[in-house]
């Protein structure tokens, strides 16, 4: 199909001839929102992870009993999600395995056990599941 200009009216019927022949172009992948809080355990001792996991035991044991982030504040410093509480949402295949099959594999509203990662241990609360589809085609004002 030809690109038009913006004074170029497209039809409904153009668009939906486009929208179908480009129907991988509207594709949603299935996404997780899942709050983590995480206690980095690379390049510490064994005696180190063997302290924070303990740690992490107290702060999960916190985090089952009262408002999930609250115990956590503290531990998302350094963060890349701290601003928003430890909070992702992602689609399947951008976070290390160990994290995405356990924040897939939660009921919304579920907190997980201690889960490890090569970046330490982590408790997740998945809070929402969003399933794949397409994004739908707007109808026309006279539809």
């Amino acid at each position: 199909m030809p690109l038009r200009s913006e004074a170029t009216a497209v039809t409904e019927d153009e668009a939906k001839t486009y929208y179908q022949d480009n129907i991988q172009q509207f594709t949603q992948p299935e996404t997780v929102t899942a709050s983590h809080i995480l206690l980095k355990t690379q390049g510490k001792t064994d005696a180190e992870k063997a302290e924070i996991r303990t740690k992490t035991e107290e702060i999960l044991k916190r985090a089952k009993s009262a408002r999930f982030c609250s115990p956590g504040q503290r531990v998302f410093r350094r963060s890349r999600s701290k601003d928003r509480g430890g909070e992702y949402t992602f689609p399947r295949g951008q976070m290390v395995k160990e994290f995405e099959d356990t924040a897939f594999g939660l009921q919304d509203g579920q907190i997980s056990d201690i889960v490890e990662t090569q970046f330490g241990y982590h408790i997740i609360k998945t809070t929402a599941h969003k399933a794949a589809g397409h994004r739908v085609l707007m109808r026309s004002k006279s539809s």
